[in-house]
């Protein structure tokens, strides 16, 4: 008797949708995603789909730190260079950010938290939240410098951005990012994949 290969179904190609094809790349399980992708992030024939890694610079970061990443190789937007985003408040921002596929680097931590909150509350995933603490970088003549040497290696490490996550930014750039809310569900479907093979 043939053997029957069994194929995954992700319905919908958003943020989580391509999330969950990673995982399920990663983990070598055949599967197809149904639904159409966000503008300008479908992946190409023949081109694999990796965690998203594009970033938007809250308003409080000048362009010219964008500009330095972008130079290293990353992909980085600025609020303060970007016209739609003029006067816009902060979940308005994030809106943007979401519907981009770009994770927001921000240090209004008191304002995105509850904002985070009330994503995973309704279920919402956003691309990322990555948290630049005063204490950990205090705002004196380095801070541009050594916030950017920090985005650098961070953007720099694979998957270092998870759908869903809010990441602390360190000095050293390199930190586990906390799990999407979605996370416990992804490994149960991985796993249950997993062992139907």
């Amino acid at each position: 008797m043939p053997q029957r290969m069994e194929r995954a179904i992700i319905i919908g190609a958003g943020i989580t949708g391509m999330a969950i094809s990673a995982q399920l790349s990663q983990a070598k399980i055949h599967h197809v995603v149904v639904g159409t992708p966000p503008p300008n992030q479908a992946p190409k024939l023949g081109e694999s789909m990796e965690m998203l890694s594009s970033v938007l610079l809250d308003e409080m970061f000048p362009n010219a730190m964008a500009e330095q990443l972008n130079a290293k190789g990353h992909d980085v937007r600025a609020v303060v260079a970007s016209p739609e985003f003029a006067g816009c408040p902060d979940e308005e921002i994030l809106i943007g950010a979401v519907e981009a596929g770009r994770a927001l680097v921000t240090a209004n931590i008191k304002d995105f938290m509850p904002i985070d909150a009330r994503y995973r509350a309704a279920s919402r995933v956003h691309a990322g939240l990555i948290m630049v603490s005063a204490k950990t970088f205090p705002q004196n003549r380095t801070y541009v410098t050594t916030v950017t040497s920090a985005l650098d290696a961070l953007l720099g490490a694979a998957d270092s951005i998870q759908p869903g996550g809010v990441i602390f930014l360190t000095r050293a750039g390199l930190t586990k990012p906390a799990p999407c809310p979605n996370s416990a569900l992804l490994s149960e479907v991985v796993a249950s994949l997993v062992g139907q093979r």
